[in-house]
């Protein structure tokens, strides 16, 4: 697939600016002494942090390593605090790998690992060195030269500009692989987590200060860091039984029809399929599998003689029916959890020619993780039975899915969809 070479280069090209990037500034390296035992310090708790992630929602994490790192850029020279981040996350992929080794699912092959690693060690090497190189006033150890004022001034910049290039470097590898806009892509992904890395580099810039002003009291910092941590765990548990909630919500709606009961989970069933044999990173399958869960949630709002309605709806009843994802979508911008989905949710009845609804748009012009819903809803609706016909056999359906494509349905995602469910078609008993 193009979008996938596309993105592999990209990765290389970084894991090579990142190689290049540490040895450009490795005679900065200092020649030994206490500096190094700092850096094995946080090298060490980088690594344990990785190895523990806050789970903010089911498709954002962050870790505690955020402000080791950062603490690290205020402490050490640039070239030791990049080569701290970059080998910490080269050790977690190495755990990684070697659990993946471990389990009895298969492991991917030796190059994609191999990518994987020198790109996220590449990533967080870029992410420390550049702004450590830019702003060398960040350093708390220029507080002497420089005063406070400049100092912590400088050390804002850096921390912002280290958060940016993080999302923006990762940002591009999932659009280049998903074929979303870069841009929209970071903005997604900086969202819903801006406040809690708002929170880890205050306390970065906390521990770098007290590292480098009183070293024990830093200790100081152990209540903080478990305290913070509670509180994120506790806004995870929040955001599970919100999302918990709603997903009753909408079992409850598509149960108010016998005809449509479990559609919304086997439509996100459906959608979890596809979007794996697209190649979409786990995110983007959990965002869909998310929304798929409760896109039907606005016809909450549809009468029950519409909804109910046995027989095919009038003009008037169809325009009431055409108004449900925007329904759903305004329903769901009460909660924070839907912030990345329910754009999804409005659209997943858009056509790829522009003849869908609500809104008419073309859905070409969505990116592709919005095109993976219309598909396996509509495969649902045929091979479902309705008060109106019967339920579709699957190779009647999968072959309406092939008179659709690239008109009413997006190209690439219906050739998935034959090839993830082609199997049921073929193991349908034949007419004599």
């Amino acid at each position: 697939m193009r979008s996938k070479l596309g993105a592999d280069l990209y990765r290389l090209g970084v894991a090579v600016a990142g190689i290049a990037v540490l040895a450009a500034i490795a005679p900065g390296l200092p020649g030994g002494g206490g500096a190094w035992v700092a850096a094995a310090a946080f090298a060490l708790a980088g690594l344990a942090s990785l190895q523990f992630p806050l789970s903010l929602s089911l498709t954002n994490r962050v870790t505690v390593a955020s402000s080791v790192f950062f603490a690290a850029l205020l402490v050490l020279p640039p070239a030791l605090a990049a080569l701290v981040a970059g080998s910490a996350f080269a050790l977690d992929s190495a755990v990684s790998v070697t659990r993946r080794i471990r389990s009895p699912q298969p492991r991917p092959p030796a190059m994609v690992i191999g990518l994987a690693l020198c790109f996220n060690s590449a990533v967080a090497v870029l992410s420390v060195s550049i702004p450590a190189l830019l702003f060398p006033g960040a350093r708390i150890a220029s507080v002497a030269q420089h005063g406070w004022a400049w100092t912590l001034a400088s050390a804002a910049a850096a921390g912002i500009l280290m958060y940016l290039l993080n999302l923006t470097l990762i940002g591009i590898a999932v659009a280049l692989r998903t074929g979303n806009r870069p841009l929209h892509a970071i903005a997604v992904s900086m969202r819903p987590v801006r406040m809690e890395f708002a929170a880890l580099y205050t306390l970065g810039l906390v521990a770098g200060i007290g590292l480098q002003v009183a070293p024990w009291a830093v200790l100081a910092l152990v209540p903080v860091v478990v305290g913070l941590h509670s509180l994120l765990e506790r806004a995870v548990r929040l955001r599970r039984e919100t999302i918990a909630a709603v997903e009753r919500m909408a079992d409850l709606v598509d149960r108010r029809d016998p005809y449509t009961a479990d559609h919304s989970r086997r439509v996100a069933q459906y959608v979890v399929a596809i979007a794996t044999e697209l190649g979409m990173p786990p995110s983007d399958v959990d965002q869909l599998r998310l929304a798929a869960t409760v896109h039907d949630i606005g016809k909450i709002e549809v009468p029950d003689e519409i909804l109910l309605k046995d027989g095919r709806l009038t003009p008037a009843e169809k325009a009431v029916m055409d108004q449900h994802p925007r329904a759903g979508y305004e329903l769901l911008r009460q909660f924070s959890e839907y912030a990345r989905v329910r754009e999804l949710v409005l659209t997943h009845h858009e056509r790829y020619d522009g003849k869908g609804y609500p809104s008419r748009i073309r859905a070409s012009a969505l990116p592709l993780i919005a095109q993976v819903i219309p598909v396996a809803d509509s495969l649902d609706a045929m091979t479902s039975a309705r008060p109106y016909r019967a339920a579709l056999s699957w190779s009647v359906a999968l072959g309406e899915l092939r008179r659709g494509r690239g008109s009413q349905w997006h190209p690439g995602v219906v050739d998935a969809a034959l090839k993830v469910f082609g199997g049921r078609a073929a193991a349908e008993p034949q007419a004599a």
